[in-house]
Parts: structure tokens; C-alpha cells; sequence
């Protein structure tokens, strides 16, 4: 999988960001624009890792991250894979649904956005 991430940021299909906290790399995230056939664009995060913050839950400063990067884009969908229950369970309170489970890459959840429509 990090040689197929790898390969994408290399080949500008995916975005790597690194996640800095008080000024330091703490951690990381691959991201992608996905074209869904009849549905327009998603933004996807296919992979993040960071350091642990007392007292933020970081999935849901990224997610409202791409929710702002969503919406000033207008970019209608939302989506990111987990393999954490808990993160899972999190993201479900956040309005996201699970669309795909497989026990190698876990869930694929996926946000409808309407852009105040």
C-alpha cells in the first residue's frame, strides 16, 4: 500500500501532507480527488497517522479540515478509510456512513455534503 501511495504522490495523483503541531511534523496524511462516474468529485483521505494531542480527537480536526476544503470547492463528497472501530464509530456521529468493508482495507466511509443547498 505505501509503495501504490508512493508512487501516486510522485505521479501527482495523490497529495501528501504532513501534519504539524506547534510548529512540528507530528504526522501525516495521503489524499486524493476521486471522479465518481455520475456523482462529481470526492476528496479522499487514504491514509493519516499522528501523534496523539491531549484532548483533541484528531480525525475530527481533519475532518473538518476537508469539510472546509470541501465546501470552498464545492466538491460534494467526502470520503476516508479506517480501520479502527472507534474511529469508525466517531465518524458515524459525524454524519458518515459506511459504503465498504473488506477485511484488508477495513471501512470506507463516505459524507454527503450539500454546500447549504
Amino acid at each position: 500500500m505505501l509503495d501504490g501511495w508512493r508512487s501516486g504522490v510522485k505521479a501527482g495523483d495523490h497529495c501528501l501532507w504532513t501534519i504539524q503541531i506547534d510548529g512540528k511534523a507530528r504526522g501525516a496524511l495521503v489524499w486524493e480527488v476521486e471522479h465518481l462516474p455520475g456523482r462529481g468529485r470526492a476528496l479522499t483521505v487514504l491514509s493519516a497517522a499522528c501523534e496523539a494531542v491531549p484532548g483533541v480527537c484528531m480525525a475530527s480536526v481533519i475532518a473538518r479540515a476537508f469539510e472546509g476544503i470541501a465546501e470552498k470547492t464545492g466538491v460534494p463528497v467526502l470520503r476516508f478509510f479506517t480501520r479502527r472501530p472507534g474511529l469508525r464509530r466517531k465518524m458515524e456521529g459525524r454524519g458518515f456512513v459506511t459504503i465498504n468493508a473488506n477485511e484488508t482495507i477495513g471501512w470506507l466511509m463516505q459524507r454527503e455534503l450539500n454546500h447549504g443547498q
